[in-house]
């Protein structure tokens, strides 16, 4: 019995592409789907201000709170913690301040359950 190897090996591997293909998707949509959230996280900078100024006009921290802040942050023995994920391990903030603090300005927040 005569045996084309070079076709077995072309159809073992266009199997293992499609079968490959699914999961492939799946693991590139979810990054695609958190990707905006971690690169709003790594911004330092929200237009020209920084996150303490945004937190303190949006009522979330007051100046005595972001001075603390600072304060820890600069003498903080376990490492150095970008200033947001201070505030939310402190408890000065929530987890949902803190990412709606580093939403672009102008972006709206989806409302869930609010169908009219």
């Amino acid at each position: 019995m005569h045996h084309d190897y070079p076709t077995l090996y072309g159809w073992a591997a266009l199997t293992v592409v499609v079968c490959a293909a699914a999961p492939v998707h799946v693991a590139a949509r979810q990054a695609a789907e958190t990707l905006p959230l971690q690169l709003a996280r790594m911004r330092s900078v929200l237009g020209n201000r920084r996150l303490g100024d945004t937190l303190i006009a949006r009522g979330a921290l007051t100046n005595g709170q972001l001075r603390n802040l600072l304060g820890l942050q600069a003498r903080r023995e376990q490492g150095w913690l970008r200033l947001g994920e201070l505030a939310v391990q402190e408890g000065y903030i929530s987890e949902a301040q803190l990412t709606e603090a580093l939403r672009p300005a102008g972006q709206l927040t989806p409302q869930l359950g609010n169908a009219t």
